[in-house]
């Protein structure tokens, strides 16, 4: 089930994150017709495309703690559906100069980080200089889906699950979670600097 709203974007982030494609070019035709989709790609994909985050791994990108509180406090608020009944997700691509590429609610966490990264890639947002934050409890399938476009700082709003640090630590991802001015920095702590 996905929230309505967004839907091309949920569809191209869902086929790249899947690694059914590589780029949106991939995609043929793509027509969205109320709550259906059809999409017709260049070539099917016989072996799943790879995660690309490992590649990335040594990226000099940095976040300040200080910037990490303030912009998940911002996005909190900012769910108006998720602040009326705490019965979604929210996921946001922001850059690492504070800007919302995009931010998106939907009853599924995977949706959510799905629909977040399809209008990146609409947006032409390079993921390597964004970080990805999330409502959702982070596991080893939504992690593997921000490695797949080499997002390499993820912060989380509920706490990770240990299949989700695991894979982040592999990845080459930093997952960051954040309760109130409290991180939990669990991977890779090199990018965040937490002088505040």
């Amino acid at each position: 089930m996905v929230t309505p709203g967004k839907l091309k974007a949920f569809v191209i982030g869902h086929l790249i994150t899947e690694g059914l494609i590589e780029k949106i070019d991939d995609i043929k035709k793509l027509s969205i017709r109320k709550s259906r989709a059809d999409a017709k790609l260049f070539k099917v994909r016989t072996k799943l495309v790879k995660s690309s985050s490992t590649s990335s791994s040594n990226s000099m990108i940095m976040v300040e703690a200080k910037d990490i509180v303030r912009i998940a406090k911002g996005l909190s608020r900012k769910g108006r559906i998720y602040q009326t009944t705490h019965g979604t997700h929210f996921a946001a691509l922001v850059k690492i100069d504070g800007e919302i590429v995009s931010f998106v609610e939907d009853v599924g966490r995977h949706n959510a980080i799905d629909k977040a990264i399809g209008e990146g890639l609409l947006k032409k947002a390079d993921f390597s200089t964004c970080v990805l934050f999330a409502s959702c409890r982070q596991q080893k399938s939504t992690i593997s889906k921000v490695a797949k476009v080499g997002i390499i700082v993820l912060v989380a709003l509920v706490a990770p699950l240990l299949s989700g640090i695991d894979y982040a630590k592999e990845m080459g991802i930093s997952l960051i979670y954040v309760k109130g001015q409290q991180l939990s920095i669990y991977t890779h702590p090199s990018r965040v600097l937490t002088d505040f």
